[in-house]
């Protein structure tokens, strides 16, 4: 009965292959998935925005900053706002600067961005 464990032990190898090729993409997966919940919870409980009041959530993979989260709110559609999540909480990227260097201010901006 050799046949029968080597077919056996190939269909186990072959699995393991396969599941370690799978993990970085599922765990990746969940980062943005967690993340994008974290700073929903984040802008409704801490910032005491109305989950009506946001448009859109998405969290990415970049190479700097490696998850940043994209969020636009419904009153300012044609603004996204970029956070990272750094040491435990949420912040927000500072603000783009004018032609004349000055920071560009929205309704949403942070103060402690500035």
């Amino acid at each position: 009965m050799p046949s029968v464990r080597i077919k056996r032990s190939s269909l186990i190898i072959g699995i393991v292959i396969l599941l370690l090729a799978i993990f970085p993409f599922a765990y990746s997966r969940y980062t943005l998935y967690k993340l994008e919940r974290g700073i929903l919870a984040y802008l409704t409980e801490t910032k005491r925005y109305e989950e009506k009041e946001i448009l859109s959530i998405q969290a990415k993979i970049s190479k700097t900053p490696r998850y940043p989260i994209y969020v636009k709110f419904v009153d300012e559609p044609d603004v996204t706002y970029l956070y990272i999540y750094r040491d435990d909480k949420y912040l927000q990227a500072p603000p783009a600067l004018d032609s004349n260097g000055h920071l560009i201010r929205h309704k949403h901006t942070d103060k402690e961005t500035l």
